[in-house]
């Protein structure tokens, strides 16, 4: 039929669905036969090849035609439709298991990741909750900084000691607010201004390079997280921050910040740095004193209270313009 010897008919199958070939070869039964699937084998290469073989010996392969049935009724007709959807539909039910054991897997990879985090989270939430809950009546020896300093360098030998808020001159307590943090009092912890400040100058200059962090933030920072300059460790700082303001008075977060900032290379704290730079308690300090303090905290490794480099300069006049507007709340809920 197709001039091939053993070869009475075949026709090539093209399924869009599945994008392959199908080869229907009807063969005699005999040697010659053989010879010509062998033949049209190599002609199609990788194409799936179905055989009918018709004769004595008759094998449905993979379809059911008589001995004698007209091949050419076969094809284009009825029975091949019915064929290919049975194929069509036996390929889409193998994908369909696949998909839903993929699915299967990839829920019980997500239900595992899920409860990993949520139970990671729990225990980091509550951790900091303790933490915080424990700086109302105590006080570390060492903020996470120091720690991390005396890490680095175990030679450096911190100057700190503790004092309470009473004992902190009100002049340093108001400078130090009016030039880092103005509107401390009013604030629940972020101060939206300064962070969209802060944002709009690390997108101009393409670096994080501005924090637009309030006291309450920095003493996080100071006492429980890394100097380092991350997103993740800023939102850290930020989740400490309500919590702190959530659990603290405002004076203890004042307290607090100002027996842990750096005032030197390994000076920490008010009366440290008062007693290191000018021989007196924290106390004692004079206007002028607290004003050089307060300034310096921009940099303190790197600049001293007398200072006239333009940074403090700056620094100085703009503690001069807010300190008049730093009003403690008459009084304060928790």
């Amino acid at each position: 039929a197709v001039g091939i010897p053993g070869v009475r008919s075949f026709k090539v199958q093209w399924l869009p669905l599945f994008k392959e070939k199908n080869v229907v070869l009807c063969l005699d039964h005999d040697e010659a036969g053989r010879k010509g699937m062998e033949y049209l084998q190599q002609v199609f290469g990788n194409a799936g090849i179905r055989t009918i073989i018709l004769g004595d010996g008759l094998e449905n392969i993979p379809v059911n035609m008589k001995e004698g049935e007209d091949v050419n009724e076969w094809f284009g007709g009825k029975k091949e439709f019915i064929y290919i959807v049975k194929t069509m539909l036996q390929k889409i039910s193998i994908v369909a298991r696949i998909f839903v054991v993929v699915l299967f897997i990839y829920s019980v990879l997500f239900s595992i990741v899920g409860t990993v985090f949520v139970i990671k989270v729990h225990s980091y939430i509550f951790g900091a909750i303790d933490e915080i809950h424990a700086m109302r009546e105590s006080e570390p020896q060492m903020s996470k900084f120091m720690l991390d300093l005396v890490d680095s360098n175990p030679k450096v030998q911190i100057k700190h000691r503790f004092v309470p808020l009473d004992s902190i001159s009100k002049k340093l307590q108001h400078a130090v607010i009016a030039v880092e943090d103005p509107s401390f009092y009013y604030h629940p912890g972020i101060d939206i201004r300064s962070i969209v400040t802060a944002v709009d100058a690390n997108v101009t200059s393409g670096k994080l390079r501005y924090g637009g962090s309030t006291i309450t933030q920095q003493l996080a920072k100071n006492l429980f997280l890394t100097g380092e300059r991350t997103w993740e460790r800023k939102v850290r700082e930020l989740g400490y921050a309500f919590l702190m303001e959530y659990d603290l008075r405002k004076k203890r977060i004042l307290e607090l910040y100002l027996n842990y900032a750096q005032w030197g290379k390994d000076i920490f704290g008010c009366e440290a740095a008062s007693e290191a730079y000018y021989g007196v308690h924290c106390s004692q300090l004079d206007s002028t004193q607290a004003l050089n303090l307060a300034a310096m905290l921009v940099a303190p490794c790197k600049y001293k209270p007398e200072s006239e480099d333009s940074t403090m300069v700056r620094r100085r006049s703009v503690i001069h313009q807010n300190i008049r507007y730093v009003k403690e709340p008459e009084t304060e809920k928790r």
